[in-house]
């Protein structure tokens, strides 16, 4: 899946152009909404701030070029970006070493201010990111699990999301958990009930959660993540424990730069909840801009598929034709690729079916694509 932003800036134009007293006026274009993220040199939480900025702001010139064209329409557009479902034969390449070098000066400023303010949330959300950003999945275990932020929820969501990229999943769920009993029940709530990620019908289903019973609401979820566990092929359900982590880096982000260069919004949360954080940056060669932040697009996983289960398949489970529980939607509402099992392809199979009294023996037998 491919993310970029819209050029909003011939309509911010347009509309300064045809608003009273602008006329005669210095009209100064630039991207919309650009996060500045100014500090005081002698403060310590100020410095990381703007370190983080200014990684962000560097990497660019180090990230790969694409001659992705972009002159079609958007798959789905969300706020003020336009997303493409179809990857094409693109796959994630090595990163550049620069990219490294300066994530490695990043971490060192982020771990020295953490020391100085060593319950300070944000620190710790960034430098348990960046860890994993660069693959190290066990040093952002062993700093969310140095733990002293103000927020103990914070604590457990950041262990969680290590826990979940370490592929130790049953972990995870019990680090998420324990997030959502001690976090305010607004955002437990928030985070619990998946409606960004469902069609219609079982967002509906999902809507008269709230005013349930807590056994009622615990019945629907469950029902729901059995349903989107990709074929139940490890311990734990690693679509839950997804869904989670995605909301926790959607928080981390919130108030730091990113690579688009624009403040974090509902429209980035919805990418972020429904088809996960990107994997992968790129320049794309746009000879109408000059600003190489604009040129910015994103990658997410190109093998992901939606695992959440239809509106019909969620209602009545045991009715649920086959059609409802594929995988591959045209539409799709939401995103995952198992890092266990990233590329899922379909194959013919048989099942046969012995009784034996009063259980029966179930065989199964596939025949492998000739590919």
């Amino acid at each position: 899946m491919i993310v970029r932003m819209i050029d909003l800036r011939p309509a911010l134009i347009a509309a300064m152009l045809a608003a009273p007293g602008t006329r005669g006026a210095q009209v100064v274009s630039g991207t919309p909404d650009t996060v500045t993220l100014a500090a005081d040199s002698s403060d310590v939480l100020g410095r990381a701030r703007s370190a983080q900025s200014r990684y962000e702001r560097r990497r660019i010139r180090h990230l790969p070029l694409t001659t992705v064209s972009f002159a079609g329409a958007c798959d789905e557009r969300i706020g003020r970006f336009c997303s493409w479902y179809d990857e094409g034969d693109w796959y994630p390449e090595p990163e550049e070493p620069e990219i490294e070098v300066l994530r490695s000066a990043l971490l060192t400023v982020l771990d020295s201010a953490q020391g100085r303010l060593p319950g300070d949330g944000w620190l710790l959300g960034q430098r348990v990111w960046y860890h994993s950003e660069a693959g190290r999945w066990d040093e952002a275990l062993a700093v969310a699990q140095q733990c002293r932020a103000v927020d103990p929820w914070w604590c457990a969501a950041l262990e969680g999301l290590a826990l979940h990229g370490l592929q130790r999943y049953v972990e995870a769920e019990d680090a998420f958990q324990r997030s959502l009993l001690l976090m305010d029940p607004e955002r437990a709530q928030e985070w619990r009930i998946p409606v960004r990620e469902v069609d219609g019908d079982a967002r509906r289903i999902l809507d008269r959660l709230p005013d349930a019973s807590n056994d009622s609401i615990d019945s629907a979820l469950a029902r729901l993540w059995m349903l989107s566990d990709p074929l139940y092929l490890v311990d734990g359900n690693d679509r839950k424990t997804e869904h989670y982590a995605r909301w926790t880096v959607s928080t981390l982000k919130e108030t730091a730069r990113n690579p688009f260069h624009v403040r974090w919004g509902s429209d980035i949360e919805q990418l972020t909840v429904r088809f996960g954080w990107e994997i992968a940056w790129q320049r794309s060669i746009n000879r109408g801009s000059l600003l190489a932040a604009d040129n910015v697009i994103g990658r997410k996983h190109p093998e992901r598929r939606d695992y959440m289960p239809s509106g019909a398949a969620f209602a009545a489970p045991g009715q649920a034709k086959h059609a409802e529980l594929l995988a591959d939607k045209q539409r799709p509402r939401s995103l995952y690729a198992p890092a266990y099992a990233p590329q899922l392809l379909p194959m013919e199979g048989q099942l046969a079916v012995f009784p034996r009294g009063d259980r029966m023996v179930v065989v199964g037998t596939h025949f492998l694509p000739e590919d």
